[in-house]
C-alpha cells in the first residue's frame, strides 16, 4: 500500500575504466525484470515503486533484475546485472470478518465454571500484530454468565463459563459477539470498519442431577426424656430436574451405628428409635440420603445435627466415704468436714475440700 515513488533500495555498480576518459565509466541503470511494479532511476540506481496499492495478500514477493550499462547506455556499451528480491511487509488494510454470521453450540448444564463452551474463528488476511483480535459480548448476557477472550496463538474467540448453568431455569442463550482488530492503522480507516459481529446460540443440555436438600445442614433439638417414636423433625429434598421424581429418604447407618433414630422414607420425618441419654451422647451428627424413586443412582446428601437436651434424671453422689475427727473442745458451728459432691446434669458439678479442726 506504499504510494508510487516510494524508495525501496539503491543499487550501485562500479566500472574499472578510467572515469576521466569519455563515457567508458559512465553507468546508466535500467530495470529488465520487475515492471510494471518497480522502476529504477537511471543515474542514481534508486529502485522505487511504480504502481499504487500493492497488496501483500495477493503477492508478497517480487524478483527484480537491474542492469547497469556503461557508455551512458549507448550501443556498444558493456553491462552487468544484479537481482533484487523485494518483500512486501504487512499493513492492517484488511478488516476482520466472521466466517459465518451465526453459530450454535450445545453445552451440558453440569459444565464446571471457567470451562470453554465455544470457539469462534475470525478471518483476517493480515498477519502478525495486524491480525490480532479483541472480542466482546455486545448483547444477550445481562447476567454475566459468559466471557469471551482471544486465544493469543490462533486469535480464536474463546467463550468461557463464569457462572453455573441450570437447564430448568434457562435452556438457551443467544449472544451477539463483536470482533475487532487490536491494532488499527489510521491510514486505512476508509477500508473499514475493522470489526464484525456474529450471533452465538448456546443450547443448554439437561443433565440428570441428584436431589437437593432445602437445607444442607439442619439443627434439631430433642429432650432426653422423649419416648421412643417421638418426632424429632422433618427434612425435605426435591428433584431439581424437570422430571420431578419422588424422593425416598434413608439414614446413613454409618453415622447412626446404634440406631437411635428412624426416618420415614416417604415424608422425611425423623423420630427416636431408642431412649436417649444426654450424659452418654449429647450430640448426634447424622447423614440423610435422598434418593430419586425413578433413578436410584441419583442420591443427594444432607446433614442433621440433633442436640439432646437435659432433664434432671441423675441424683448427686458423694465422691468418697468420709471419716473425720472432732476435738472434744469443738465449738458449736465449727466446720469439721466439707464433702465433695458430684452431679452428672448440665452445669451442675460441686467440688469441695475437707477441713479439720
Amino acid at each position: 500500500m506504499s504510494p508510487v515513488g516510494t524508495s525501496v533500495v539503491t543499487v550501485v555498480a562500479t566500472d574499472a575504466d578510467d572515469p576521466t576518459y569519455g563515457n567508458s565509466a559512465r553507468v546508466v541503470y535500467s530495470i529488465l525484470e520487475g515492471q510494471p511494479y518497480f522502476s529504477v532511476e537511471p543515474k542514481t540506481g534508486v529502485v522505487k515503486t511504480a504502481l499504487p496499492n500493492m497488496d501483500r495478500e495477493a503477492r508478497d514477493q517480487y524478483l527484480l533484475v537491474i542492469q547497469a550499462k556503461d557508455m551512458v547506455g549507448q550501443m556498444g556499451g558493456l553491462s552487468g546485472t544484479t537481482s533484487v528480491t523485494v518483500t512486501l511487509t504487512d499493513v492492517n488494510d484488511n478488516p476482520p470478518h466472521f466466517s459465518r454470521k451465526s453459530y450454535q453450540f450445545s453445552i451440558p448444564e453440569s459444565l464446571p465454571v471457567a470451562s470453554v463452551v465455544a470457539k469462534i474463528k475470525t478471518l483476517d488476511s493480515d498477519a502478525g500484530p495486524n491480525a490480532e483480535m479483541e472480542y466482546r459480548i455486545v448483547d444477550g448476557d445481562s447476567l454475566g454468565l459468559f466471557r469471551i477472550t482471544p486465544d493469543r496463538d490462533t486469535q480464536e474467540g474463546l467463550i468461557t463459563l463464569q457462572k453455573g448453568l441450570d437447564f430448568e431455569t434457562k435452556s438457551s442463550y443467544t449472544l451477539r459477539v463483536e470482533a475487532s482488530n487490536r491494532n488499527i492503522d489510521l491510514r486505512f480507516l476508509s477500508l473499514g470498519p475493522f470489526s464484525d459481529t456474529a450471533t452465538v446460540r448456546l443450547i443448554v443440555e439437561n443433565v440428570d442431577e441428584p436431589p437437593v436438600f432445602s437445607l444442607p445442614l439442619s439443627k434439631m433439638l430433642i429432650s432426653e426424656a422423649a419416648k421412643v417414636g417421638t418426632t424429632v423433625g422433618t427434612v425435605s429434598a426435591h428433584d431439581p430436574d424437570s422430571t420431578n421424581s419422588p424422593i425416598r429418604y434413608s439414614i446413613d447407618r454409618n453415622t447412626d451405628l446404634e440406631r437411635f433414630f428412624n426416618i420415614d422414607a416417604a415424608t422425611g420425618v425423623i423420630s427416636t428409635a431408642k431412649p436417649l441419654d444426654r450424659e452418654v451422647n449429647a450430640l448426634h451428627n447424622i447423614t440423610i440420603f435422598a434418593m430419586e424413586s425413578l433413578d436410584p443412582l441419583q442420591v443427594g446428601k444432607g446433614v442433621i445435627l440433633i442436640t439432646v437436651t437435659d432433664i434432671n434424671d441423675n441424683a448427686p453422689v458423694f465422691a468418697i466415704e468420709y471419716e473425720t475427727y472432732l476435738c472434744e473442745s469443738a465449738r458449736p458451728g465449727q466446720v469439721s468436714l466439707r464433702p465433695s459432691v458430684q452431679w452428672t446434669e448440665t452445669n451442675l458439678r460441686v467440688d469441695t475440700a475437707s477441713s479439720s479442726p
